[in-house]
């Protein structure tokens, strides 16, 4: 049984960064982090996000595009896959804010919902600092031994955690949705309830009804 993402719209009269969110989760599939082409690792979240018929109907939508949180020796995750606000996991746990950004050396909750909406604490390859910059040496995506994160932590620890492992090696990666606006003069959808139903095999993914119900949560 499939059910449609339902969306719930209000008029406002300015758009601003209270009403813009972001989406991570980190990826159920594993990868090997050899290449140092940044644009090969997009390609590898964008296909796992894809592989879930609701999330990308979802994407196709609200014109959602993925970028992996990482960085190869070229390009800092923070600029390939940029934050600076709202962020949610796939279950509409808060991650980041616009007061504890993602990039800010650490979460307020962590990235451990996969995009089927399953929990999964794993190592993922990041290439990088706690700050998002790249982690320089042989630790970069692409080079010997990739700094990698780790997905139950809240600490810098969630993506710098070590680099003791070789890049042939199979790990998750962390991707970071495009900024989703929910603002403006005309009606547009606000992020809603997208409950998981795991009986029906069916993801319906959440940003909580807090969003609508809370000022303090809107004027992050």
């Amino acid at each position: 049984m499939y059910r449609r993402l339902r969306k719930h719209c209000h008029h406002t009269g300015r758009s601003d960064a209270r009403n813009k969110y972001q989406l991570a989760f980190v990826t159920a599939d594993t990868f090997f982090a050899t290449s140092s082409t940044i644009s090969d690792y997009n390609t590898d979240v964008t296909n796992e996000a894809a592989l879930n018929a609701t999330l990308a109907a979802f994407d196709t939508a609200n014109g959602v595009t993925w970028n992996v949180i990482g960085s190869t020796t070229t390009v800092n995750a923070s600029t390939n896959a940029p934050s600076t606000g709202l962020v949610f996991a796939l279950n509409g746990t808060e991650i980041a804010s616009s007061a504890a950004s993602l990039y800010s050396g650490a979460l307020l909750s962590p990235i451990d919902i996969d995009q089927n909406g399953n929990s999964l604490s794993t190592l993922t390859w990041t290439g990088s600092t706690d700050v998002g910059t790249v982690a320089g040496g042989i630790n970069d995506l692409g080079q010997v031994f990739p700094e990698f994160g780790n997905s139950s932590l809240t600490t810098g620890g969630w993506i710098a955690s070590g680099n003791g492992a070789e890049s042939d090696n199979g790990s998750s990666l962390y991707a970071l949705s495009s900024v989703i606006t929910v603002a403006g003069t005309s009606p547009v959808p606000e992020p809603e309830m997208i409950a998981l139903m795991p009986c029906a095999g069916l993801l319906l993914f959440a940003i909580s009804r807090r969003w609508r119900n809370s000022p303090a949560l809107q004027n992050r």
